[in-house]
Parts: C-alpha cells; structure tokens; sequence
C-alpha cells in the first residue's frame, strides 16, 4: 500500500515537473545560488541566509500546493532577504540623522502637561508600568508579523473555499494575493524613508540625549526586556540582537503591518473587528514598550492606508478591465 501511494506521488510530481517551462525550471535555482554566491562575497553568509534560500527551493521544486504556498509567501521572503542586506549598506546611503527632532514633534502634537512640565506619551507611559501590560503588550508587539502572516493565509487558504459577503470564492482567490505585495511595497516604502529620514527612536533618546546620533550605538530591546526579565527568557533581547538599523523609527513597520491587514478586512469584509483590535494592541505596544512614538505609529498607519487603498484601486481596475474583454471576447 505504502508503495503504491509512493508511485502515486512520483507519477503525479513528476506529470507536474514536466508542465513546467524550462525558465520556470531553472529561474528559482539561479537565482538562490546567486543570492547565495552574493552574501558569500559580502561576508554575510550564514544559517539563516542559507536557510532562506533552501526553504525558497522546497517551496518551488516539491509539487504544485508547495508552490502555490511559495507564490503567495515569496513577497515576504523578500522582504526578509532586503531587510537582512540592507544593514551593509544603510550606514553609507541614509541622511542626517534625527534624534531631537521626533522627540519635539511628539512633544508639539501629543504632550501631556503635567506639574507645568510638557512630556511626551513615552515619558508620562512610565507611571503605567505594571507585570500584566509588560506581558500583554510584549505579546502584541512580538506577534505582529506571525498574525499578519496568518491573518493573510487565513483569507487566502481558507476564506477563498467559501468566499465572503462581497467577493465570491473565485473572485476572493484572484484578489487576496495583493496583501502580500502590498506588504512588500509598504516595507520598501518604509526602509526608503530609513535612507532619507533616519530618525531616533524614543529608548535611544533616553539612553544618549538629543544627539549627536551615536553610531555605535547597539539596538536596543527597550521596554521588551522587563518581558523577557518576566518570562526569564531573552526573546526580544535575541530578536532585537538581529536589528539591522538602530535608527529606522518613522515609520513604525510594526504598526503598519497591522494597520494594511486591518485594510484588507475591510475591503474583503472579513475579520474586521479583529483586525482592528490588534491594531490598537500593537499600537499602544509600541508607545508603551519605547520602541515607537505615537507620530511614528501614525506613519506606518498611513503608508499601509495609501500603499493598500492604491493597490486595491490597481486591482480593481484590472478585474473591470478583464470583464470588459470577457464580454466582448
């Protein structure tokens, strides 16, 4: 039996294989062996990085599900590959700078008088410290990529089998793929800022003053660390070990992860409530951990509104275009 399921397999991956185009089977191959052969000149090579390029040809060379999956994810992938490259070349291309000036922002916007005193919500935040929002905040901050990772495959791998109130099974399956390259066009929009407004974030003011930027500094965990002093274990420390730009606070990404699927569950009608919830999680998160000012969250809010609102509009054009033929073709 267990043979028979085996010749099942090979008979079916191998009908699969065959139907590819010869560019499609060698495109995947090439270009993992010429990002591997790149990090290895830079000096970056490493388990991860070789682990991205070996879990990119599982997804595109063992059968037609893992490349489907491998379709949808890719867009994070590289996401994941850019951030990683770009701490060897942010130091020489980003702008001035800036550690005072989100600090007076955030004081000209959001400060709280108190005892004549003006301070920012980071500062007046610190009376709120307690164990229980050290834990549930350092939740909502370390998830925010893993639930919109799950949020997306969740619309895409389950909600496409019975579609939603405003869009079909069919028509659901041809539009969710959009909230992965949003998602990329959102992170590319946000390390181009990091290049042309570097800017502080709210522990680092704390730590050296309002500048000049200490270019040594290392990341910090910040506010993460009394969760990992919590739980005994060093989570954000490790995480945040990894940070490849001490100086990339506007816009918060952590934010806008959140804030683009909050987008999409509205336009599919789904998931909106909850959507919206971990949203606000995140975002008092952020403010609360002194990783983000209340102006940085509201930056990553806005890149993923414009970035997925434009996206949805390209998308939709696109279907009208392709009734429009279907009809008269």
């Amino acid at each position: 039996m267990d043979m028979i399921n085996v010749n099942r397999f090979w008979q079916s991956y191998s009908e699969w294989f065959d139907n590819l185009t010869l560019c499609r089977k060698l495109i995947p191959l090439f270009l993992v062996i010429s990002y591997w052969i790149t990090i290895a000149i830079i000096h970056s090579a490493g388990f991860n990085q070789i682990s991205v390029g070996l879990l990119i040809l599982v997804l595109f060379y063992t059968g037609a599900y893992s490349e489907k999956i491998g379709r949808f994810f890719l867009p994070f992938i590289l996401v994941g590959i850019i951030y990683d490259a770009h701490k060897h070349f942010v130091a020489g291309l980003r702008s001035h700078i800036r550690v005072l000036e989100p600090y007076l922002y955030e004081k000209a916007l959001f400060g709280i008088n108190v005892n004549e005193q003006i301070m920012t919500p980071n500062e007046w935040i610190k009376n709120l410290y307690s164990p229980a929002l050290d834990f549930v905040t350092g939740i909502f901050y370390l998830t925010f990529m893993i639930a919109f990772l799950a949020l997306a495959a969740y619309l895409y791998f389950i909600k496409t089998r019975s579609g939603t109130r405003v869009f079909n099974s069919e028509q659901l399956k041809a539009r969710v793929p959009q909230i992965m390259w949003a998602l990329f066009t959102v992170n590319m929009a946000g390390y181009l800022t990091y290049f042309l407004y570097p800017a502080a974030p709210p522990w680092y003011f704390d730590l050296y003053g309002s500048g000049p930027a200490d270019l040594s500094a290392p990341p910090s965990a910040a506010g993460g660390l009394r969760f990992d002093a919590l739980l005994g274990l060093d989570i954000f420390k490790g995480m945040y070990s990894q940070n490849a730009n001490v100086f990339g606070a506007i816009p918060s990404l952590h934010c806008a992860y959140p804030a683009l699927i909050s987008v999409y569950a509205f336009y599919f009608k789904s998931l909106r409530v909850i959507s919206i919830v971990y949203f606000l999680g995140v975002a008092f998160s952020a403010v609360y951990l002194n990783h983000h000012y209340i102006i940085d969250v509201i930056a990553g809010a806005i890149y993923s509104l414009v970035i997925g609102s434009l996206f949805i509009f390209i998308w939709e054009i696109h279907f009208t275009k392709k009734k429009v033929q279907d009809r008269f073709f």
